[in-house]
């Protein structure tokens, strides 16, 4: 049996819960009335719980002839008086779900609001950014001046309506808090009626729950751009699918994701390379390595050139995969990587792990597809030696990650370009083969169920901040950013490492540093093995 829970400290979890919640509400005035009634609603649950009794029994069957006990007594719905009037459980639960509808309510009138107020703050903007490009109007102090002036409001509404979008958030992670705490408290006070798992998927149901609201950030980023009067760098088709640089790697919690992304989108515009929807897009990969899992201890021990091999798509289009090798210079004594990949047509995939099909093939391919013959000598090197390494060393697809990539860089000018990635979350994917023994699938089949053991969900958002140039002294935005709290680095924190570690437990003889850091204990234990699937 479970221990009994320790009343005492739950009560003062309560209480200082509540403390918290007023100190909160009353930070923000306009709040009081339209945050969930979290005192009255406590205060009434622990006067249903003193009245009801803990054993409250319920018969697993019922009799449509058999009448309730006239002094509902053993077995009925605690009734207590509330100003004058008979109030019971089920009045309790419709206080509940009222409070869920004003909160639902107010949160979409003001996502409206701030979405309305961007739409024209874009149209403004966009007004003043083609009057400061005509060249054609006279140029005198005066107007200069004026020009100047409406872009310092211009920027200042837009970091208005971003603070608005972060108060709304924080609005909505409070009466989600007040929701989840009440629920608990009512399931421990009367565990003959237990609701909170009910409730807590039907909260997560609700749009001002489950909804994408980053398209705020998109047309946020674009304002803020209009303003900025950002250059947009050169697509150089003729350069090489590789590329050097200094990398960076912090773990932003949860609550700090949109501060964070609000912070960064007024120095750098959110990157797409898509139409519409919001500010980020669904990548997966999956990882490379054999049974003795060599490319993953080569990481650990820091040998000198270790790779990493995967595989990556981006959304849900599988019609191109990038073969992507990842390689870490300078002995591990900086944080200097290389990434080189060439592009596969997703039923070329297998052919090309089991080695049949050739490099001849592939460079017949590109030059159909009129490519320059530079990039094909190029890409074709890269493919003959990462298809050397699959089939000497046995690879075949070890980790999946998946996650969704919010990118912030100007345009194909690759000074300065930070990821968000949220929602991360790594399967196993040992289940294909290696090399020549692949033959029919290289990647899990999706329609499987995935045991508890064989995926884990990250905690926390994985900023990356890449720069070239003089990386050394970044810019003053970015130092302060870095320096705000919300974001902590963890040195050559890798995805795949991670995954591996915690996923295939039975194949590696190391674990990385961090994997014993107290915020992703919860994460890291939901992924043990269990004796049953141990086998």
């Amino acid at each position: 049996p479970e221990p009994a829970a320790d009343l005492g400290t739950e009560e003062e979890s309560d209480v200082k819960f509540e403390r918290q919640y007023a100190k909160q509400r009353d930070s923000k005035p306009e709040w009081k009335k339209l945050l969930a009634d979290y005192q009255n609603l406590n205060s009434l649950l622990k006067k249903l719980a003193a009245v009801s009794g803990r054993n409250m029994a319920f018969s697993a069957v019922t009799s449509l002839s058999m009448s309730e006990h006239p002094d509902a007594a053993y077995g009925a719905s605690p009734e207590i008086t509330v100003d004058g009037k008979s109030f019971k459980e089920v009045d309790w639960f419709k206080l509940v779900d009222k409070e869920i509808d004003i909160v639902s309510r107010v949160t979409n009138e003001e996502i409206r609001r701030v979405r309305n107020g961007l739409a024209q703050l874009r149209t403004k903007s966009e007004q003043w950014h083609d009057e400061m490009q005509d060249k054609s109007v006279e140029q005198s102090g005066n107007r200069a001046k004026a020009l100047l002036a409406r872009m310092g409001q211009l920027e200042a509404d837009a970091k208005q309506l971003g603070n608005d979008f972060l108060a709304l958030e924080k609005f909505v992670n409070l009466n989600y808090q007040a929701f989840e705490k009440l629920l608990k408290t009512h399931d421990r006070l009367m565990p003959a009626t237990p609701c909170h798992q009910f409730y807590m998927a039907k909260l997560r149901n609700q749009a001002w729950i489950r909804n994408d609201f980053s398209d705020v950030f998109v047309t946020l980023s674009e304002c803020h751009s209009l303003l900025r009067q950002d250059e947009s760098g050169e697509r150089k088709e003729a350069e090489k699918e590789d590329f050097v640089r200094n990398t960076r790697k912090y773990w932003v919690p949860v609550e700090y994701v949109s501060a964070v992304k609000h912070a960064i989108l007024q120095h750098l515009p959110v990157f797409r390379m898509w139409e519409g929807g919001g500010d980020s897009q669904l990548v997966n990969s999956v990882y490379f390595d054999n049974r003795q899992m060599q490319l993953y201890h080569g990481r650990m021990d820091k040998t000198p050139g270790a790779i990493a091999l995967r595989l990556r798509w981006y959304g849900l289009d599988l019609k191109v995969i990038y073969v992507e090798r990842k390689t870490h210079l300078d002995s591990w004594t900086g944080n200097v990587s290389v990434k080189e990949r060439f592009a596969l047509d997703e039923n070329l995939v297998v052919p090309f792990l089991n080695g049949s099909y050739t490099v001849a093939e592939y460079a017949d391919d590109m030059r159909r597809r009129g490519k320059r013959d530079a990039d094909i000598e190029a890409a074709c090197k890269l493919f003959t030696q990462v298809a050397r390494i699959i089939e000497s060393k046995q690879l075949g697809p070890t980790v999946r990650t998946q996650y969704m990539r919010t990118a912030f860089q100007i345009p194909f000018d690759p000074t300065v370009r930070i990821s968000l990635d949220t929602n991360l979350a790594m399967i196993r994917e040992d289940c294909c083969g290696y090399a020549g023994g692949i033959t029919s699938r290289w990647r899990r089949d999706e329609l499987e169920p995935i045991a508890a053991s064989e995926h884990t969900h990250f905690p926390h958002a994985i900023m990356e901040i890449k720069l070239q140039g003089d990386v050394e002294n970044p810019p003053y935005w970015l130092k302060t950013l870095l320096e705000s709290g919300m974001c902590t680095e963890v040195y050559k924190f890798s995805k795949f490492i991670h995954g591996s570690a915690v996923l295939l437990t039975e194949l590696v003889a190391a674990a990385p540093y961090w994997i014993d850091d107290v915020s992703i204990r919860q994460s890291v234990n939901a992924s043990a093995p269990t004796a049953a699937n141990r086998g």
